[in-house]
């Protein structure tokens, strides 16, 4: 899937092309920072799939800062 430009989008486009059987068990790998918030969307549009996160990492004081001024600057 190429053309989506969210995750909602992704979701979507996605399931369209896969028109997944309602008894297929389908995993949504995604690091586990935004696993919540991927599953919500998957749900929203009618996927019901399996998390499977990935890319584990603990939170801190100096990480935090990390992402903290990565959004600042992006």
């Amino acid at each position: 899937e190429t053309r989506s430009r969210n995750t909602y989008e992704n979701a979507r486009f996605t399931r369209e092309i896969i028109e997944p059987a309602p008894a297929e068990t389908w995993l949504l790998v995604t690091s586990a920072y935004h696993m919540p918030r991927a599953i919500g969307v998957f749900h929203t549009v009618g996927w019901d799939v399996l998390p499977y996160p990935v890319d584990y990492r603990s939170t801190n004081e100096y990480t935090l800062g990390l992402h903290v001024c990565r959004a600042v600057t992006n």
